[in-house]
């Protein structure tokens, strides 16, 4: 029997079990008497037998049920994107023309005019 867990655990962590394998599993780990090299893996399908019947508290509950109901807000006019477009638009105006003021006074310079 031991083997045949043994085995079933590989399967299981290399996620090839079927369900009924890892009810088999979760059922070998729920009795008193397992060998003591496979300690550790009783623990851990303990620990996920006690998860199953852990439910979120009532106040946690009401919470989520109030945000969830909240009602929407308002249609919000936005004018971001394009006072956005506006802005990068007139900063690339006047970059181009600082640029174009800074290149053809470095080209009369550079050429001694």
């Amino acid at each position: 029997m031991n083997q045949d867990i043994e085995q079933l655990l590989e399967k299981y962590y290399e996620g090839e079990t079927s369900l009924q394998e890892e009810k088999q599993l979760r059922q070998f780990f729920q009795q008193e008497n397992i060998p003591q090299h496979l300690q550790s893996h009783a623990a851990q399908f303990r620990y996920f037998a006690s998860a199953r019947t852990q439910h979120p508290s009532i106040a946690f509950t009401n919470q989520l049920a109030t945000k969830l109901s909240a009602p929407e807000p308002g249609r919000v006019i936005s004018l971001t994107t394009w006072s956005l477009r506006l802005a990068a638009s007139v900063a690339l105006l006047i970059l181009g023309f600082y640029a174009g003021l800074f290149y053809t006074h470095w080209r009369t310079d550079s050429t001694g005019g």
